[in-house]
């Protein structure tokens, strides 16, 4: 090999280790906003049911208070629970409303941040192909390996 080639191969082997570099970096942030997606949808969810929850026992609440109320001849608090009632569930409502909103929102989110996460690690199995026909210190190469493995999200 002439010095030129020489220079030009050890150029490339840098291109293809630089270009690896960028793609684990991207899929690493992808994996990372995978994982905060994931976080976000599980509060949002158990928001949702506490929501519904609270809602569903002020409704029983209100009822069992109206029928007590009536049969010992305590009517006169069944109006300030049926007011504080009908003041807080249409609150309650609207609420749940806003987080089935946020996780359908979060569900797509999650769902674009998969397919670019897929792609980005379809690219660096790519170029990891062709990092494997490049001389690589061990180093180099358990380093590589051990960040690709940190992207795996198929279990998630």
């Amino acid at each position: 090999m002439t010095p030129v080639s020489i220079s030009q191969e050890s150029n490339r082997q840098e291109s293809i280790k630089k270009e690896l570099d960028e793609l684990l970096s991207m899929a690493e942030r992808s994996t990372a906003s995978i994982d905060r997606l994931i976080d976000t949808r599980q509060e949002t969810y158990l928001r949702s049911i506490g929501y519904i929850l609270v809602t569903g026992i002020l409704v029983l609440a209100t009822g069992r208070a109206i029928v007590v109320g009536k049969e010992f001849g305590l009517g006169g608090a069944a109006p300030f629970v049926g007011l504080l009632v009908g003041l807080l569930t249409p609150y309650l409502v609207v609420a749940v409303v806003l987080q089935l909103r946020k996780l359908k929102r979060t569900e797509s989110d999650l769902k674009l941040e998969r397919h670019i996460h897929g792609r980005l690690v379809s690219l660096l199995d790519e170029q990891s192909r062709r990092m494997d026909r490049e001389p690589l210190s061990l180093v180099e190469r358990v380093t590589i390996d051990f960040r690709m493995k940190r992207l795996d999200r198929t279990t998630v």
